[in-house]
């Protein structure tokens, strides 16, 4: 089973109702939502005889006519994050017999504490694999070289919006970690705040290696920010390829002879843009003479089956790994989406201050399953696999009208630049999820918040 945070949901098969089960750990309950469709009715929840993450709802169906008494009974099992508590057993819950029943479930204080403890134990081991294609998935590219001299491991990544060839591993020998995207800032922040040789602190913010006549007048240099500490200073080697949270660093060696095309000059960009040649699609940063910065969500990787390293993510997974950073490096947990984005025609890069989204982070870890994003239970001959799904709870709107207004009741909010496509694959993604929840519990706050959940990597 999937490691259970502080709320883990579920949600069943039948097309005759959607539940969702909401396990809140810290207070040792199960929250379970159950909205059936029209002509539908609750009759009770049956618990078997002893603890178990399944239980049944027993509900009928209204004649057409709706003068003649219902349909016999039907019941359906429904699976629970975690097992309900020994109290239950045996025992049965009447609902209200309308379409939409919320309920509260106790658990084994006991299970509670074990879990509690299974996350700080698993806390250290969690890390960056969590990320798209993390540094410990894509070691597994690393190459070796066989007894009849080809090479084990051997990967390809092609551009995502055209599949044409543009990396080949073979040459990649050695795979390594990038420090975090926010290490430079947090030791900038450092180098500006340490403490000085007379024990008190300098909270000059000037950057610049000479001090700033009008707000410095010490003799003393002003320290100055170390370009060395910023990521981009890291340079891949040819047969290296260094991975971050959001791109890879490869070098020019590594892609394929007239796969891509470099354009200098270009408004808006902090470097010279990368660009498949074959589409046009915007691929990332010529970060130096010899280094290429890809973003993951432009790629598609074709490696061995026996790896087990996905093709592809969706997009949306991509600003979700970028949210767990800032949560874990800055504790921010509302953010606005705004869009930057290559344009092929005008070849130009424009960063666009509308807002198009505003993301609340109400609980930055669930697991839940739901048959409408296609993950529900697998069922074989023998058993039923229960597929639990890693997410946020999150609150968000998309209306400008609203948003101001929203923005000033949460306090610090970090601006998030994505392409239109990363952005246009959250926001469809949020609005699937949003269907899960009745009307009753969509929304919060006047209506302004819309709920949903924003899906993790396991």
């Amino acid at each position: 089973m999937t490691k259970t945070a502080d709320i883990a949901t579920t949600a069943t098969t039948t097309q005759d109702y959607v539940y969702v089960a909401e396990y809140l750990q810290r207070i040792g309950t199960i929250s379970l939502i159950i909205s059936l469709q029209p002509g539908f009715s609750a009759s009770h929840i049956q618990f078997p005889d002893k603890p178990s993450r399944t239980i049944n709802l027993v509900y009928s169906q209204s004649r057409c006519d709706n003068k003649s008494p219902p349909t016999d009974e039907l019941s359906s099992p429904i699976d629970l994050p975690v097992e309900f508590a020994l109290r239950f057993a045996g025992t049965l819950k009447k609902l209200s017999g309308g379409r939409t029943e919320l309920l509260s479930i106790r658990t084994d204080p006991q299970q509670d504490l074990n879990k509690q403890l299974n996350e700080k134990l698993s806390f250290l081991d969690d890390g960056q694999d969590s990320n798209p294609w993390s540094i410990k998935q894509l070691k597994r590219l690393e190459t070796k070289s066989k007894i009849d001299g080809s090479i084990a491991n051997a990967a390809q990544f092609k551009c995502k919006s055209c599949e044409s060839k543009l990396i080949s591993s073979e040459t990649i020998t050695t795979w390594k970690a990038l420090p975090s995207e926010t290490w430079a800032e947090m030791m900038d922040f450092w180098h500006c705040h340490k403490p000085s040789d007379d024990g008190g602190h300098n909270h000059s913010h000037a950057h610049s290696d000479v001090p700033d006549s009008k707000t410095t007048t010490t003799a003393e240099p002003v320290p100055s920010f170390n370009p060395s500490y910023a990521v981009s200073s890291f340079e891949a080697y040819p047969s290296t390829a260094l991975v971050g949270l959001s791109y890879i660093l490869f070098h020019r060696s590594h892609f394929t002879p007239e796969s891509f095309t470099e354009l200098s000059d270009i408004d808006g960009a902090r470097f010279p843009l990368l660009t498949c040649r074959s589409c046009n699609a915007w691929l990332g940063y010529v970060d130096s003479l010899q280094t290429f910065r890809v973003f993951k969500w432009n790629l598609t990787l074709v490696s061995d089956s026996t790896l087990l390293l996905p093709s592809l993510y969706p997009d949306y997974l991509f600003l979700s790994a970028t949210i767990a950073e800032l949560i874990s490096s800055h504790g921010i947990y509302t953010f606005s989406l705004l869009e930057e984005d290559y344009n092929p025609d005008t070849k130009s890069l424009k960063a666009d201050d509308r807002e198009l989204a505003l993301i609340w982070i109400f609980n930055p870890d669930i697991h839940y399953c739901t048959n409408a994003n296609d993950c529900s239970p697998a069922v074989s001959e023998s058993e039923t696999t229960i597929t639990t799904e890693r997410g946020y709870k999150v609150f968000y709107s998309i209306d400008p009208t609203v948003m101001p207004e929203l923005k000033e009741t949460r306090g610090e909010i970090e601006q998030l630049y994505f392409p239109r496509k990363v952005i246009d694959s959250v926001l469809t993604h949020l609005d699937n999820n949003s269907k899960l929840y009745p009307p009753e519990v969509k929304t919060i706050g006047n209506k302004n918040w819309n709920v949903s959940i924003l899906d993790r990597l396991k």
